[in-house]
């Protein structure tokens, strides 16, 4: 019998995996985005003990100055010697959306790791110093060469354990370990099994790294092929996002070097920087040698092509957008809002693109052209990374950036032409009833929200530096052209996968619109009349929390809610532990003690429930939480469960307050009796 495969099964499958994929490469943005401080705080060190500053201002060689470039440098290299630890923290915080469990989980799970390495293996110090390129200390653990590549692992297993358990119920007895603290204390035990593994499979997976990366550090003769196929992947890549995880490998995973005061470097870029500081030509330096050709002068060069082949009603509007674009590629070395001009419109430009990227590399390593960067390839982190520390031939980069920029230009002009490609400005009219010209900043992101298909269709919200990266239930329900006139370059689908490149300000709208569905304000309408609602809302349709004896709020045996500081409502006291929805809303906030709700209903009415009073001092003992801030929740759905036994024990009131506190109405309960999910006023 034949088995057979659904496709629709194939593609959701791939569609998921690229997704993961897609989160793994934006959460690499978080650490990445550390480097250029670390790379500024270097620049500043070599800067004030470069030879012709100090002939030109001699009193930088006094105590003081050569004091501060010492610290400058030594903050530096600490950051570049701690990048695995870096990259664990930065994956499992990033991909859990900023959750700092997540992030003590990555850490507690590196330190057990390593730990088991250093055991399971027998290494010492004495190990450690014969064998430089295989072990290191980390931290005071002495331990393999796991380099950042072992610490994305470590970071996206913290990560799966903290999705796994940050919502687990323990028994009451182990209550205080449920939720997010059980998270690091599974990724202890997980650390071992990793640490394990690591100490029997790293060997060759690190041997596998090196042999596929193509040409190894400080080789006399590096692979000239293997130099330009890196060099092509990691430009081309660029469109799908996924160049994030090919040169953090190349950067910060292949090759060692032992500096003069003894301590081993891991990764061309720290390699390349230590050999600077040790005053030793850099024989690192390579994998980041042809972003500055591309972005300073080739991308701009393109960017002027499309302008010039712009319809001519079009070219002031093309031409402030492009020269935005080609000035940002220039001076920031961030390429995405001049790649998403032609990438897709006019793709053998594309490829041309990624070739001239791809050739820089070989002629680097013939000449003995080095070079490093701490954030991208634009003139800042050219003048920081390279032309301060004296990079070796740096000038160069300006003498083959020129070079490739001419007949790229006229390349490019040619084919959109020859080809009528519609790059920006050459589109035909595109129907699309969406009027966009008074969109605010405020406005954007629920406008960019409603041309998603509403905040019932964005499963995911993310972001890196440039792009905004949504996954939708339905991709049919987005406006493409919509989000292309609200200031998208561009938008890519892949399956329910959607990328749209706004450029710098993406991570900004992400945070915006993050909130925005959180707060269920997600049209500009409704935020207008948030205020409004909450005064006058109709709270009739508001179901009791609780189940119990009705107390007026005046009545509550607390100052603070019988004088209705807190605002109007009611209290109940309790007979039954099940706290539930009075409404169909947001999970505002949730306090760390449990003892407090505060929720937003759809048409935007605050409410606060406080079980018990005083209760925050049992610190959370007894309360087992059903939900998450942030959740969307039902009428009448379970929040809570109360262990009424051991609030009685602790001596403590069951007396709960129902707070409406932007209610300007009356609140009257004529029921002495509640029960949770009926309707109460």
């Amino acid at each position: 019998m034949t088995q057979t495969v659904n496709t629709s099964e194939q593609k959701s499958f791939f569609n998921r995996l690229f997704g993961e994929i897609q989160r793994i490469s934006g959460s690499l943005m978080l650490p990445i985005a550390l480097l250029p401080a670390a790379g500024l705080m270097m620049g500043i060190g070599f800067a004030l003990t470069n030879e012709t500053l100090i002939s030109i201002a001699p009193f930088f060689t006094n105590g003081f100055w050569s004091l501060v470039a010492r610290v400058f440098q030594s903050c530096s290299s600490v950051i570049f010697g701690n990048l695995p630890l870096i990259f664990a923290i930065g994956v499992a915080v990033g991909l859990s959306d900023n959750d700092g469990a997540a992030g003590l989980a990555a850490l507690t799970c590196f330190f057990i790791t390593h730990t088991t390495i250093s055991m399971v293996l027998g290494i010492d110090a004495a190990a450690v110093a014969e064998h430089p390129y295989t072990y290191t200390n980390v931290l005071g653990i002495n331990s393999l060469q796991c380099g950042p590549f072992g610490g994305i692992v470590i970071g996206y297993v913290a990560y799966r354990i903290y999705m796994r358990f940050h919502k687990t119920q323990l028994p009451d007895y182990l209550g205080f370990f449920q939720g997010k603290r059980l998270v690091p204390i599974v990724a202890a035990f997980a650390g071992v099994v990793l640490g394990v593994g690591f100490a029997y499979l790293w060997p060759y997976v690190q041997a596998f790294l090196n042999n596929t990366a193509g040409a190894l550090l400080g080789s006399e003769k590096p692979s000239l092929i293997a130099l330009f196929v890196y060099g092509f992947l990691i430009k081309f890549l660029v469109i799908f996002g996924l160049h994030h995880l090919v040169y953090p490998i190349y950067y910060y995973q292949i090759g060692t070097y032992v500096t003069k005061a003894g301590a081993t470097v891991v990764g061309d870029l720290p390699i390349y920087f230590a050999q600077l500081a040790d005053k030793v030509t850099p024989t690192a330096g390579l994998y980041a040698i042809g972003a500055f050709a591309d972005c300073m002068f080739v991308l701009p060069a393109i960017c002027y092509a499309i302008y010039k082949v712009a319809k001519p009603e079009r070219k002031k509007e093309v031409g402030g957008a492009m020269m935005a674009a080609g000035f940002t590629s220039f001076l920031t070395g961030i390429t995405e809002p001049a790649v998403f001009s032609f990438a897709f419109a006019a793709f053998p430009i594309w490829i041309l693109n990624s070739c001239t990227h791809a050739i820089v590399f070989p002629i680097a390593a013939m000449i003995g052209m080095r070079g490093g960067t701490t954030f991208t390839g634009g003139l800042i982190d050219f003048t920081l990374s390279n032309i301060i520390p004296g990079a070796p031939l740096w000038w160069m980069n300006l003498v083959i950036g020129a070079i490739l920029a001419v007949p790229t230009y006229f390349i490019t002009k040619w084919y959109i032409l020859k080809h009528d490609c519609k790059t920006m400005g050459r589109e035909d009219d595109e129907e699309d009833e969406a009027d966009v010209s008074e969109v605010t900043s405020d406005d954007l992101p629920y406008r960019i929200i409603e041309a998603c298909g509403g905040a019932e269709n964005l499963v995911k919200i993310d972001s890196c530096f440039t792009r905004l990266r949504l996954v939708l239930g339905d991709v049919k329900k987005m406006k493409k052209s919509t989000l292309k006139k609200l200031g998208a370059t561009d938008v890519i689908e892949y399956g329910d996968n959607i990328q749209a490149i706004f450029g710098t300000k993406a991570q900004l709208l992400r945070d915006q619109m993050r909130e925005i569905v959180k707060n269920g304000t997600t049209s500009i309408k409704a935020e207008e009349n948030k205020t409004e609602t909450n005064e006058t809302a109709d709270v009739s349709q508001i179901v009791s929390p609780m189940t119990g004896k009705v107390i007026p709020m005046n009545e509550v045996p607390d100052k603070v809610f019988a004088e209705k500081m807190m605002g109007e409502g009611f209290a109940v006291e309790l007979s039954e532990g099940t706290i539930v929805s009075p409404v169909n809303g947001t999970v505002d906030s949730i306090f760390e003690t449990k003892h407090a709700i505060t929720m937003l209903s759809d048409d935007g009415l605050a409410v606060l429930l406080h079980i018990g009073l005083d209760t925050v001092n049992m610190k959370g003992e007894g309360f087992t939480q059903l939900v998450e801030p942030g959740e969307l929740v039902k009428a009448g759905q379970p929040l809570m469960k109360v262990d009424l036994e051991k609030v009685k024990e602790a001596g403590y009131s069951l007396v709960s307050p129902v707070v409406f506190p932007e209610y300007k109405g009356e609140v009257n309960v004529t029921k002495k009796q509640l029960k949770a999910g009926e309707k109460v006023l």
